[in-house]
């Protein structure tokens, strides 16, 4: 038999929309787990391997023109497979920006107005790299906030949806709906204990003193423990 070359690209994407369909809330147990764990690695890969790949797909998945042409069709409901979608291309932006944040991180830091390098070698290389992704990303933000208000989205995605916009404010101060942001954090975090421990929400409390910094004083005051 011959064997015939596989586009590596192809095949990513493919995994991908894999990982998105063990998502649905039918799926077994084991299935939904592999889904949350393997999409961030997979993302991971993407991002480095072919990130236009990675934004088309979030692009397509969380675009204002799907959104405009989902949405009436979500006035009553929102079926299993659009949940599964939008839960993944929150859980892959989250991923993403996280992504960002940790190369700027390390490989670059500011002193009074300058940019200082770590390794000028990969200064351009990294610079473009991260450029590039937020020019993806930050357009994607209006419909995660939408799935963030939205009472047809489900726990786990308007919990993903959540943080996706708090990463996007700490990092970026880009302009999001921080009512939603509070409201939606403050009851998320009123939940049991069990349930907000496999909430993805909790990868979030890294973070959560640089985005306290971001608040206002009454914003500070809503996130306080009641």
């Amino acid at each position: 038999m011959e064997m015939k070359p596989v586009n590596t690209t192809t095949l990513l994407e493919t995994l991908f929309f894999q990982m998105v369909d063990c998502l649905k809330e039918g799926s077994q147990w084991e299935l939904n787990r592999m889904g949350i764990q393997t999409l961030p690695q997979l993302t991971d890969v993407m991002f480095f391997w072919d990130l236009n790949a990675l934004g088309t797909i979030m692009s397509d998945i969380l675009s204002k023109d799907r959104l405009e042409k989902n949405q009436s069709d979500m006035d009553m409901d929102m079926d299993d497979d659009t949940q599964a979608f939008y839960l993944g291309a929150c859980i892959s932006l989250n991923f993403a920006i996280k992504k960002m944040f940790y190369l700027e991180e390390k490989f670059m830091s500011k002193k009074g107005e300058d940019v200082v390098w770590s390794n000028p070698i990969e200064q351009e290389k990294i610079s473009n790299l991260v450029e590039r992704a937020k020019t993806l990303v930050l357009p994607l933000i209006p419909t995660v906030t939408f799935l963030a208000q939205s009472k047809l989205s489900s726990t786990k995605l308007k919990t993903v949806a959540t943080e996706v916009l708090m990463l996007s404010h700490t990092f970026w101060e880009s302009e999001v709906d921080m009512n939603c942001i509070l409201s939606n954090f403050t009851v998320l975090t009123l939940q049991s204990s069990s349930a907000l421990k496999s909430s993805l929400l909790s990868s979030i409390y890294p973070i959560l003193p640089r985005f306290v910094l971001k608040c206002s004083i009454p914003q500070m005051v809503r996130l306080a423990p009641q």
